[in-house]
C-alpha cells in the first residue's frame, strides 16, 4: 500500500516540476502562431492554385498548338470541278505538319518554304496549298532526290493538281557520283489522293544530271544528262522522254534537244516550249515547230482553243539573257505554222503562265509598290489588268487552276516551337514543385 502511494507522490511532484519549468502561455503568442500558421497554409494553396492553374494553361496551350496542326486538307471527291487558286500565298511556318502517311489531296499549287526541326538545323522544304481548303503541308515525297538544281526544276504538278513528279534518289549501276547531292537514278510519281508512288528507274552508271520535268494532261516530259564520271558536273548523252503515267512506258525522244524543255507550260496534250524565234509543241506523238514574226523571251503559251499563242518579247536580242519585265505579245497559230505576234497591253511582265479563257492570258509580274510579284490576268483584246494573285515563292501550279475559281486564302497558322511547348509542359510544373519545396523548408523552425 505505502509502494502506490510512493509513486502517485512522485508522479505529483513530477507534474508540479513540469508545470513550473514550462513557459507561461500567453494569449496574445497563440493568437500570433495561429495566423501565421493560417497565413502559410493560404499561401501554399495559392501556390499549389497557382502551379495547376499553369498547368492547365500551358496543356491547353499545347492542345491548341496540336490541334492547329491539324490542317490536313480533306481528300478530293470524284467528280469535283478542276482545281482552284488561293488569291495570295504566304510564308508558312516551319512547324506546320508533312504529308506522311496522309496524302495531301489535290493541290493548287507547290510553294517554297523552310521546314524546322526538333534536333539539328532546318532545312529547305516544299509545301502544298490544298484546293480544297487552302492549307499548306510539307510534302512527304519518297525517295525524292535532293539536288543542286533549282527548286523549279526538281518537281512538277499534274495540270489537274492530283499528281506530282519528282527525281528519284537511288544507287546508280556503278561508283556514283556525288558531287550534285544525292544520286538520281530516275523519277517518280506520287497520287496525291491515294499517295500511290510509281516509279521509274533509268539506266545509269554514276548519276544523271537532271534538267526539266513537265505535264501535259497525263504526260510526264523530262530530260537528264548522264554524268560523266564520279566527279565533277560534266554530263554528256542528253536525252527527254514523255511518259503517259499508268498508261506506258516511258518514249525516248533521241536526238532532241535539252532546252526545248526549258520554261514550258502546257494546254490539253500539248506541251509548249519557246525558243526564241520559234516555238515547239509536243504531244506523245509528233512534234510541230512554229514560227514567230518577233524574237519571244521566256515560256509560251496556248489558248485553251490552241488557235491563240501568248509571248513575252525580247527587248534585246538572242544574246543577252534578260530577267527583267518584258512586253506581252499574242498572235493567231495559223495553219502553215506562222504566227503575227501584236503587243497587247502596256503592263510588262516576267513571264507568261497560262490562260484563264480564250481571251484572258495570266502572266507573272511585278507591279509598283507591291514587294511580291502578282499574277495578273491580261485581256488581250481590250489590255485590261486585273491582279488576281499575290506571292512569289511559287515553284509549281497546276494548269487548270489558272482557269479555275480564285478563292479567298486563309493564313496558314503559326504552331509554336515544339521545342518550346515541351519545355512549359515539363518546365512550369517542375519549377512550381521546386518552389514549393524550397518554400516549405525556409518555412521550417
Amino acid at each position: 500500500m505505502s509502494e502506490t502511494t510512493d509513486l502517485h507522490r512522485r508522479l505529483d511532484e513530477l507534474a508540479e516540476l513540469g508545470l513550473r519549468d514550462a513557459a507561461p502561455a500567453l494569449a496574445d503568442q497563440a493568437w500570433t502562431r495561429g495566423r501565421a500558421w493560417q497565413r502559410r497554409r493560404r499561401q501554399m494553396t495559392a501556390l499549389v492554385a497557382g502551379a495547376a492553374a499553369l498547368v492547365v494553361l500551358v496543356v491547353g496551350v499545347g492542345a491548341q498548338q496540336l490541334a492547329s496542326l491539324d490542317t490536313a486538307p480533306a481528300p478530293a471527291t470524284p467528280g469535283e470541278a478542276g482545281p482552284r487558286l488561293p488569291d495570295r500565298l504566304y510564308d508558312a511556318s516551319g512547324w506546320l505538319p508533312g504529308t506522311e502517311g496522309e496524302p495531301p489531296g489535290v493541290l493548287s499549287a507547290v510553294v517554297d518554304g523552310y521546314r524546322d526541326a526538333v534536333w539539328g538545323a532546318g532545312e529547305p522544304a516544299l509545301l502544298g496549298i490544298s484546293s480544297q481548303t487552302g492549307a499548306y503541308r510539307f510534302l512527304d515525297l519518297p525517295g525524292r532526290a535532293r539536288t543542286e538544281e533549282p527548286q523549279t526544276e526538281s518537281v512538277a504538278l499534274s495540270p489537274d493538281g492530283r499528281r506530282l513528279a519528282y527525281w528519284l534518289e537511288g544507287e546508280p549501276d556503278g561508283e556514283p557520283n556525288r558531287a550534285v547531292g544525292s544520286v538520281v537514278v530516275g523519277v517518280a510519281v506520287q497520287d496525291l489522293v491515294s499517295g500511290e508512288v510509281v516509279r521509274h528507274r533509268l539506266p545509269t552508271e554514276h548519276g544523271l544530271s537532271t534538267e526539266d520535268l513537265s505535264w501535259a494532261d497525263g504526260t510526264l516530259w523530262f530530260s537528264w544528262f548522264q554524268l560523266a564520271g564520279v566527279r565533277g558536273f560534266a554530263g554528256v548523252d542528253g536525252t527527254t522522254a514523255s511518259w503517259q503515267v499508268g498508261v506506258a512506258e516511258p518514249r525516248t525522244w533521241e536526238g532532241l534537244p535539252v532546252q526545248h524543255l526549258y520554261a514550258t507550260t502546257s494546254t490539253g496534250q500539248t506541251l509548249v516550249s519557246g525558243l526564241g524565234d520559234r516555238v515547239q509543241l509536243l504531244t506523245p506523238e509528233a512534234r510541230r515547230m512554229v514560227d514567230l514574226d518577233t524574237r519571244s523571251e521566256g515560256p509560251a503559251s496556248l489558248s485553251p482553243s490552241g488557235e491563240r499563242l501568248a509571248v513575252t518579247l525580247d527587248p534585246d536580242g538572242a544574246n543577252v539573257s534578260d530577267t527583267g519585265p518584258r512586253q506581252v505579245a499574242v498572235g493567231e497559230v495559223g495553219a502553215d505554222g506562222q504566227v503575227e505576234l501584236r503587243a497587247v497591253s502596256t503592263a510588262e511582265a516576267l513571264e507568261v503562265v497560262g490562260w484563264r479563257d480564250e481571251d484572258h492570258v495570266v502572266v507573272r509580274s511585278r507591279r509598283d509598290g507591291v514587294p511580291s510579284v502578282v499574277y495578273q490576268s491580261i485581256d488581250v483584246d481590250t489590255g485590261e489588268v486585273e491582279p488576281i494573285v499575290q506571292g512569289d515563292q511559287v515553284v509549281a501550279v497546276a494548269q487548270q487552276a489558272w482557269s479555275g475559281d480564285i478563292f479567298a486564302a486563309p493564313e496558314p497558322p503559326s504552331p509554336m516551337d515544339p521545342r518550346l511547348q515541351w519545355s512549359l509542359l515539363v518546365g512550369v510544373p517542375l519549377a512550381a514543385l521546386l518552389g514549393l519545396l524550397v518554400w516549405r523548408r525556409r518555412d521550417r523552425p
